[in-house]
Order: structure tokens, then sequence, then C-alpha cells
């Protein structure tokens, strides 16, 4: 089941954002195939929005396919030692979901630059 819960809006969360761009779903307990549907739906009133999932899964659910539903997709649980995407040591991971099913690694582009 999706529940809605107020977040604040954090721009610097997909790479080359301005403005609003992207539509976010956020959770890993939703059922990814209900996520991918309002995704969809999302995609349908705006085309030319693109669209992401912070699953928090280690890794995307057997058999779904995130190809033509998300551009991006954010695996991994978030833990608090391991730090945000812009630390080298996390354990979470953004991908870019090409047309093609190909999958492009964003972490790197959020590690802060150090010394």
């Amino acid at each position: 089941m999706l529940r809605y819960t107020d977040y604040d809006i954090v721009f610097r969360e997909i790479p080359d954002g301005a403005a609003v761009t992207c539509f976010c779903l956020m959770g890993g307990d939703a059922e990814p195939h209900e996520a991918a549907r309002l995704a969809l739906f999302a995609r349908r009133l705006r085309p030319a929005l693109r669209t992401g999932w912070y699953s928090g899964r280690a890794a995307l659910p057997e058999g779904f396919d995130p190809t033509g539903v998300f551009d991006y997709v954010k695996l991994g649980p978030y833990i608090a030692a391991r730090g945000p995407l812009d630390d080298p040591a996390t354990n979470q991971r953004l991908w870019r979901i090409r047309p093609d099913g190909r999958r492009e690694d964003l972490t790197p582009r959020f590690w802060r630059k150090r010394g």
C-alpha cells in the first residue's frame, strides 16, 4: 500500500535537475508494482517528467524490471553510519535506468570533494 507523507523537497537528490523535473517515490515498503503504476500515471500526466523510486531495498525485487517506468532507482537502505549518497562510504546507489535497460551508477557524482 502506498502512503503519502509530507517530505521536504530536496533538489540535490536527482542530478542535473532544475526546478521540479522529477517525480520520486520513497519507501521500500511499497509493493514495486504499485509504485510503478503511480509512476506511469504521473508520466501520462506529464510526459517530460522523469520518475524515480527510492526503494530502500538492497536490490531490485526478483522479476521487477524498472525499464520504461523509472528513470532513476535508488537502492540500499539508509544506514546512518555509512552516510547518504554524498558520502563515499555510503551503501546506497542511485542508478539511471536507460531506455534500453542498461543501468548507470550515478552515485560517485554526489561524493563530496575532500581536502
